[in-house]
């Protein structure tokens, strides 16, 4: 995957309003995905098309965008998720399909609802909430460790090296703890 650091001082004032009021969404929309309410997620994303314009704008701007919000997505499931191996699935499809495509504005819409209605269907599953002061020192060095570096590719070998944690033990535990398959 390709990873493109935006500079600030070349983003047109079209792209940083676009961010901003994308910013705004990306936050309503993880505050309706952590309550279940997938009405006012769709009321909302119809209210942020009638208000941004999307010309002009910069195809890249709006593909990190969309990743952010599968990454918080991804995130909010991780914390509200008893089993959130769907939404890593989800996570490792959706940014699989984004950095192979090259995103047409027109497009943006379909695939934010795509992406929204995609996390919001497996939001249905009966959940637990996991209490994360009760998760192993293992578990929880793991999980932030995935989460630092989401946006690349990482192998269960490397990090357990990496993080100099033992893979049988490791694994086992995220399975107890995180009803892990």
């Amino acid at each position: 995957m390709r990873i493109v650091k935006l500079d600030p001082s070349l983003l047109t004032s079209q792209d940083r309003s676009f961010i901003l009021k994308f910013s705004l969404l990306e936050h309503d929309l993880l505050h309706f995905f952590e309550n279940k309410d997938y009405e006012h997620a769709h009321e909302h994303i119809d209210q942020f098309f009638r208000d941004c314009a999307l010309q002009d704008l910069s195809s890249e701007v709006v593909l990190q965008s969309l990743i952010g919000l599968v990454g918080g997505l991804t995130n909010i499931s991780f914390f509200t998720h008893l089993n959130i191996a769907h939404f890593l699935e989800l996570r490792l499809a959706f940014i699989k399909f984004l950095s192979s495509q090259n995103l047409k504005i027109e497009d943006f819409r379909d695939i934010l609802f795509d992406i929204v209605q995609a996390f919001f269907s497996y939001n249905d599953e009966p959940t637990r909430n996991v209490d994360f002061s009760k998760v192993s020192k293992q578990v929880a060095l793991t999980a932030y460790y995935i989460n630092m570096h989401r946006y690349e590719r990482l192998r269960i070998d490397q990090i357990f090296a990496t993080l100099n944690l033992d893979k049988k033990y490791t694994l086992t535990r995220f399975r107890a703890e995180l009803a892990f398959p």
